[in-house]
């Protein structure tokens, strides 16, 4: 998650996984946007907090 797959919104915004994109305000676990990059500090933010604590992130394929 983060790591070696991201989810894309629909406004271009960067999220860790495409389960999470949520409502797509550029909030919650947005990591950067298509247009303007990737948020270095940010990214690194959420690989540090992430833990998969989703029960459903083990079963992910």
């Amino acid at each position: 998650m983060g790591e070696t797959e991201w989810g894309f919104a629909p406004s271009g915004n960067i999220d860790p996984c495409g389960r999470l994109i949520g409502e797509d305000h550029g909030d919650g676990l947005c990591m950067g946007n298509v247009h303007l990059g990737m948020d270095p500090v940010r990214r690194c933010q959420v690989l540090a907090h992430r833990g998969n604590r989703n029960p459903q992130c083990p079963d992910c394929p």
